[in-house]
């Protein structure tokens, strides 16, 4: 496992010109969402994971920014008709604190609603956490989200699934004091104010060739306005 890992990880940083953007969200609406909407899910047999609407939200970018949700070939760009979701998932560790990693995927991810998609990280991480993970779950993936803020990380730089042109990286969620103005943010406003939000730090790494920083971090805003207004 480590030996792919390594292969893998390697030869992508070799094969396409990486860089990230990062850009924090205020996580409000989707913890008041959840905690609204908790009880339900689980009445139908789903626990509701903000792995979940991270996803969800990943689509909704994709569908404002499709050229994300692309590769890079030697005929230039190929933009993926589908959304297909690949979620970095841990593998048990062995008695040297050596895990894996894999990326099983949520096929047609574009016509899942949030349900569907909750219901689908569930299986998907218990297969996971099982070693029951198949090669028909690794395969088709257009586009990858990994949440390392499960394990505690703030910040984070991923590295790309090759044949995908990006990888969303989520930080933990972690209350932070944020200025609050009705004013521009260039100018002092005496009613300028401090609150403390619960804040995620969002990590795109993209393939340079495919996608320029303006369309990149147009792309991530289309992320931070679905999650900060999730209703």
């Amino acid at each position: 496992m480590r030996q792919l890992i390594a292969q893998n990880t390697f030869e992508s940083l070799q094969s396409s010109p990486q860089l990230t953007t990062w850009h924090d969200v205020d996580m409000t609406a989707v913890i008041n969402h959840r905690k609204a909407h908790k009880a339900e899910f689980a009445a139908n047999g789903v626990n509701l994971t903000v792995t979940a609407y991270l996803i969800a939200a990943t689509v909704e970018g994709l569908k404002a920014v499709p050229a994300a949700n692309s590769r890079w070939t030697d005929d230039g760009i190929a933009i993926y008709r589908t959304f297909n979701i690949g979620m970095a998932a841990a593998m048990p560790a062995d008695k040297y604190g050596l895990g894996g990693l894999i990326v099983p995927v949520i096929k047609n991810a574009g016509e899942l609603n949030l349900l569907g998609i909750a219901r689908q990280v569930n299986e998907l991480a218990e297969k996971a956490r099982g070693n029951k993970i198949t090669g028909q779950d690794l395969q088709d993936g257009t586009f990858t989200v990994t949440n390392y803020g499960t394990s505690g990380s703030v910040f984070q730089t991923p590295i790309i699934h090759q044949g995908q042109a990006g990888i969303l990286g989520t930080g933990a969620i972690e209350k932070r004091p944020v200025v609050v103005s009705n004013g521009s943010p260039l100018e002092a406003n005496l009613g300028d104010y401090l609150s403390f939000k619960p804040m995620m730090t969002l990590a795109f790494t993209f393939d340079h060739r495919v996608l320029d920083g303006a369309t990149a971090d147009a792309f991530c805003v289309a992320i931070k306005q679905a999650l900060e207004h999730w209703q």
